[in-house]
Formats: C-alpha cells, sequence, structure tokens
C-alpha cells in the first residue's frame, strides 16, 4: 500500500496523491516565507500547491516526502542581470 496525501486540485477537487509525487518547497523570499506542498493531480496532471505550517512539513518529511529550495538565478556581482 502507497502512502498518498490527501489534497484538492484546483481542477478536479479532493484527491490522493502518492507521496513520491509531492514535494514540499522551502521559500527563503522575505515577502512569502514558509514551506509550500507542491504536487501533481494524477487525475489532470496539473500542479498544485499549498502552504502548510511547520509541524506538518515535519510530520511530512518523516513520512518520506521530499523537500526542495528553489534556485535564485546568479549574476556575477556589479553586473546587472541580462546584461551580458
Amino acid at each position: 500500500m502507497t502512502t498518498a496525501l490527501r489534497v484538492v486540485c484546483r481542477r478536479c477537487g479532493d484527491v490522493e496523491v502518492p507521496i513520491e509525487r509531492g514535494r514540499l518547497v522551502v521559500s527563503m523570499a522575505s515577502t512569502e516565507p514558509g514551506t509550500a506542498l507542491q504536487f501533481e493531480c494524477p487525475r489532470c496532471a496539473a500542479v498544485g500547491s499549498a502552504t502548510i505550517d511547520d509541524r506538518a512539513a515535519t510530520l511530512l518529511m518523516s513520512a518520506g516526502i521530499a523537500m526542495v529550495t528553489p534556485t535564485v538565478p546568479q549574476h556575477p556581482v556589479g553586473e546587472a542581470p541580462g546584461s551580458a
């Protein structure tokens, strides 16, 4: 039996997403700090997300869900992005 997350897809409504099709994304942005659960809907393949608290994130990590941090585009110091 596969562990699944019960989430709400904006297109399909309530769905169960296998744990391996979800991931936690930690936001470092000052405007939106926190953790989001991202998932791919098993019915329509749309990507959805939901903000979760630290307790939920800890529980999901202990269940085996992957945690990722978004990458920030890099550019040389003193050079504006896109000026190369």
